[in-house]
């Protein structure tokens, strides 16, 4: 059993091909998948982890990003290289690539930001988001 992707689950709503018992395990359904396309939601559920936990660590080597602030520029993030602030279009570039493949890889990221362990592991901190961790270790919205 292969759990399904953002993008193969909202095919068979839309297809109708999932069995579903009941409606409001269909709503249910229906209201991750536009919370998750929603980048605003993303980021107000962001704002509340980072309130909390000040520290990510990263989810391969559990490195420390202490978070010096975030604000609508982006996410000030200290590490042991220095401090550097991430654009909040990089994490949204990152968030909407990640919904729109339904997996988020390492070496995917890499391309868009040099801070891409920590943006998964920034991620990996939303409950509607699930580790894979045998290699290449991976992010997927849960199903």
């Amino acid at each position: 059993f292969r759990p399904l992707t953002l993008l193969e689950l909202i095919d068979q709503l839309i297809q109708d091909e999932i069995q579903i018992d009941s409606f409001q395990n269909l709503f249910s359904l229906k209201l991750m998948v536009n919370r998750c396309s929603d980048f605003n939601y993303v980021w107000d559920q962001l704002k509340e982890i980072i309130l909390e936990k000040k520290i990510i660590y990263t989810l391969k080597q559990n490195k420390p990003n202490k978070i010096i602030r975030m604000d609508k520029r982006g996410i000030t993030v200290q590490t042991e290289k220095g401090e550097d602030l991430i654009a909040i279009n990089q994490v949204e570039d990152a968030w909407h690539y990640f919904i729109r493949e339904g997996s988020l890889e390492r070496n995917d990221h890499e391309k868009s930001t040099y801070r891409s362990s920590f943006m998964l592991a920034l991620f990996s901190q939303l409950p509607f988001v699930e580790v894979d961790k045998s290699p290449p270790l991976s992010l997927r919205i849960k199903t």
